[in-house]
């Protein structure tokens, strides 16, 4: 059997397809020096099993998934030949034939996807309690072999690399900062330290952003002539100021509500108009927020509050 030779092939391209960073999955083959008259390109596997046997020269790998290819020109007799089909193994060849070399094409195909947390990608943290300084990230939708999560500074700098969906923000102070996630299958440089986000390298895709915004917030201590509880008389004129200390950060609003927690009344300022009440008995704090609050509303109870906020002591109106 010395009249087949599957010749000396070439590829037209990079041997890596990092797809939809590189414009295309196809490749186009070359081969040269080949004696005989019957040919074939095939591509196998990693194991050796052949997954594709294509019409031409030019091979779409779109169609297969991610991992290590092999691409070869085959000569052969086929009067003495067998083995030639797909899911067959190179090993399992008969009879009279003979390869080209091999080009192995690494497959990346990769979809950044879609990155939140608690369904929302804007985050408020308003205490150093380190359950609520914990995120924990979900990543739909991705495709890629690796995962690696980067929180960033208000710069995009790089603070942490991750492979772990959980970051730990309670050693960071107050700021700006934003968590984004990189699908890839290894190929990925420069996710260090210190390190620009837009210095990064290698065969991958970014999700979208979170943005977190850290600050601390007390909503602080309030009194009324020095004590928490007060009688309020029934009249038309009856106003107050009560005295709130040590309050710092957030949004503050006050709050009067039912002893039961049903919100009475919402207000931004002082002073607080009790010549309208005709609830016996009321409850009055001063609560601090940051971002968004649900149930913020007269009619809603305050149980019900959703959001990152602080509340004062109790203010008692009897």
């Amino acid at each position: 059997c010395n009249d087949v030779n599957g010749g000396l092939i070439t590829v037209d391209g990079s041997t890596s397809i990092c797809y939809p960073e590189s414009d295309t999955t196809v490749r186009t083959f070359e081969v040269d020096m080949t004696i005989g008259s019957n040919f074939e390109w095939f591509v196998a596997d990693e194991n050796g099993e052949i997954v594709l046997i294509p019409q031409s020269n030019v091979i779409d790998f779109d169609f297969l998934p991610n991992g290590i290819y092999s691409v070869y020109y085959l000569a052969f007799d086929p009067a003495d030949f067998a083995g030639l089909v797909r899911g067959g193994n190179i090993e399992n060849f008969l009879g009279c034939f003979d390869l080209s070399n091999e080009i192995q094409i690494f497959n990346n195909k990769i979809a950044p996807g879609e990155l939140g947390s608690q369904s929302s990608t804007s985050l408020f943290i308003c205490n150093d309690n380190a359950g609520l300084n914990t995120v924990e990230l979900e990543l739909a939708s991705a495709v890629s072999t690796m995962t690696t999560y980067l929180l960033l500074d208000s710069d995009s700098l790089i603070l942490e690399s991750s492979m772990s969906n959980i970051i730990d923000l309670s050693s960071y102070p107050a700021g700006s900062y934003f968590i984004v996630a990189s699908s890839h299958n290894g190929d990925f440089f420069n996710a260090m330290p210190g390190i620009h986000v837009d210095a990064l390298s290698g065969c991958f895709v970014l999700s979208n952003y979170i943005s977190i915004e850290k600050e601390l917030i007390d909503a602080g201590m309030i009194s009324f002539d020095g004590d928490s509880t007060f009688v309020a008389c029934q009249t038309s004129s009856f106003v107050i100021n009560p005295l709130l200390q040590d309050t710092f950060g957030g949004i503050s609003q006050w709050v009067m509500y039912t002893p039961s927690g049903m919100i009475v009344s919402i207000q931004d300022d002082l002073p607080i108009d009790l010549g309208m009440m005709l609830i016996p008995s009321l409850r009055l704090i001063n609560l601090s927020y940051l971002g968004t609050i649900s149930g913020l509303a007269p009619g809603e109870n305050l149980a019900d509050l959703e959001g990152c906020f602080d509340t004062s002591n109790v203010l008692s109106i009897d």
